[in-house]
């Protein structure tokens, strides 16, 4: 911004100043610089809602409209469209300052993240809802089983049962109930005899880990009564 008629103004800044100095071209320019943010800059807008606040004086735009979202949050969408579109953010809109575009990649992309962010925080409450209650090398077990995917991975189940096994010598009862409960579903039969044959040949009806497991699982069995 530069003032063209400081002179001017300055003399005439009241009713009663008294100037008889007039606007002219001759004046000294004063620039004043302002802050501005250079083109294909980006921003990321929050906007919080003070829900009690606003439960108390518009209870409608705290309920979920049609999208299953607080009616506020698409009255706020609707601002912002208006705003993108038509008036602009901020000071000096009408020279140009303020024009934006939404960035839709980005905002597709933030969404996801919230999404999977959200996902994770759901099955954190499920593991934690899961094990609350259990010994620590039950809990640990049991949640090795819902990480992994012991249900139907029975690779994963093996392996993770098998170190499991490795560091836990004495386990509570809990955690061997919960191994027995894995094998069984995994492997109908393994435990009521791990070294059940079949064929004409008579071959092993189950895998040397899986019979390694069933038989480490029984012995502590044994050994718990």
């Amino acid at each position: 911004m530069t003032p063209h008629y400081g002179h001017y103004y300055q003399q005439h800044a009241g009713p009663r100043s008294g100037g008889s100095t007039t606007p002219h071209d001759s004046g000294q320019p004063n620039p004043i610089h302002f802050l501005t943010v250079p083109p294909d800059s980006q921003f990321t807008f929050h906007v919080i809602c003070d829900t009690p606040f606003l439960r108390r004086i518009a209870q409608p735009l705290v309920e979920p409209d049609s999208d299953c979202r607080p009616a506020w949050q698409t009255l706020i969408d609707a601002a912002f469209e208006l705003a993108f579109e038509w008036l602009g953010f901020g000071a000096k809109t009408a020279v140009g300052y303020g024009a934006m575009a939404r960035d839709q990649q980005a905002e597709r992309f933030r969404a996801e993240q919230i999404e999977r962010m959200q996902r994770e925080q759901e099955r954190q409450k499920r593991l934690e809802a899961a094990v609350e209650g259990l010994p620590p090398d039950a809990a640990e077990l049991k949640r090795l089983a819902l990480e992994q995917g012991w249900e139907s991975d029975h690779g994963a189940l093996v392996s993770g049962l098998g170190a499991w096994l490795e560091r836990y010598s004495h386990p509570s009862p809990e955690a061997v109930r919960i191994a027995r409960d894995a094998l069984e579903r995994a492997f109908k039969g393994l435990l009521a005899d791990p070294d059940a044959t079949q064929g004409k040949k008579n071959k092993p009806k189950f895998k040397d880990t899986q019979r390694k497991l069933a038989h480490a699982i029984l012995r502590l069995e044994a050994g718990s009564h």
